[in-house]
């Protein structure tokens, strides 16, 4: 198989997967059933460009693992951090956390 068509045939199932998702979502939304569906995890902390889940702050030695990712602040880059504690769940990006925390300015401006 060709490259070409390798990547149109992933463009096909990734837009497919992704209409799939917005129509189950409308429908729900639609019948009513938002309640039967869990609830998304809210961060409550906006600083810097980050929404965090805890106020910015130290974590401590039970830091185990963080989740990171950068944020654009007023032509600033900021890293962001969720922190996990040992048997947490260090793939999630969701909260409850253990501990948020944000580092910044740093370069290259976005």
């Amino acid at each position: 198989m060709s490259v070409e068509k390798f990547a149109g045939r992933m463009g096909s199932v990734v837009e497919r997967k992704r209409f799939l998702a917005r129509a189950g979502g409308a429908t729900a939304a639609f019948l009513g059933l938002e309640g039967l569906m869990a609830p998304m995890a809210k961060a409550l902390y906006d600083t810097h460009g980050c929404t965090l889940c805890n106020p910015p702050g130290s974590c401590g030695p039970q830091l185990n693992c963080a989740w990171m990712w950068t944020a654009c602040y007023n032509h600033q880059t900021y890293y962001c951090f969720e922190g996990r504690q040992q048997g947490g769940n260090c793939n999630s990006p969701s909260c409850p956390s253990y501990c948020s925390w944000y580092t910044g300015p740093w370069s290259p401006s976005c």
